[in-house]
Formats: structure tokens, sequence, C-alpha cells
């Protein structure tokens, strides 16, 4: 999720506490096509949308669409984890790193609550994900 913004497909609005956000945002970690060493890693921060979440879901899509904006039928689910943050009182402020390091078949996926330190990592096999 995201806030909303002008342009989104109504559709895909939700709002939260009054709030309006987008679902299905397609968040580009990793293009078609590019080059990364073995154990590089791509990390970006999401932050939780309600001040007593206590679960980050993180799901892991892939597209062949170099200008994929939103979760649709383009995309294909490859993976899913959920990072525990049971630390409430940062409220909406809070950070869960979410990092991809590249293997040779594989892509390893890893999600760390900043505050907590809590870490949950998956490993998607690229191989069978085709």
């Amino acid at each position: 999720l995201r806030y909303f913004l002008d342009g989104d497909p109504p559709e895909y609005r939700t709002e939260i506490d009054g709030t309006p956000f987008c679902k299905n945002v397609f968040n580009v970690l990793a293009r078609s096509g590019q080059t990364f060493r073995v154990g590089q890693r791509v990390t970006t921060e999401v932050s939780p949308v309600k001040p007593n979440q206590t679960v980050m879901p993180v799901n892991v899509y892939q597209s062949n669409n170099p200008d994929q904006m939103y979760v649709d039928d383009d995309c294909r689910e490859i993976g899913t984890m959920i990072v525990d943050m049971p630390d409430t009182t940062g409220g909406l402020d809070r950070i869960v790193d979410v990092s991809l390091a590249f293997g040779d078949t594989e892509l390893h996926v890893t999600g760390r609550d900043q505050s907590s330190k809590e870490k949950v990592s998956v490993t998607i096999d690229l191989l069978k994900n085709n």
C-alpha cells in the first residue's frame, strides 16, 4: 500500500482510518535483463499503515512488463513472507527493510524490523518459478 495519488485506478483505492491508500502497487526492485553479481543486494523500506500493526506481509511478484505499476494479471506471485513487528510504540513511524539478494538461480528475500531487529528470510527458486 501507498497513499492514493491522482491517476491511480479508482478500483485500487481503499481507506484505512479515513486515509486513502492505493492497494496493488507494484514496487520495482529489479528489472528484467538487469545484471546483478551473485550476492548483490537491493533493499527498500516499507512501513505499516496502521499504528497497531504487528505483522508486515511481504509478497514478491514477477512481471515481464517493464512499465508495471500495479499488481494485476501481468504479474505472478513467486514468494511471500511475514515479518513480525511486535513493538508498536513507534506507531506508523516504524520501518521494515526488505532486501533481495541474488544467487545463481535463487532469490534470497529478507525482511527485518528496524526496531526489534526481528528478521525473516525466504529463498525463491527462480528456475522452479519460471
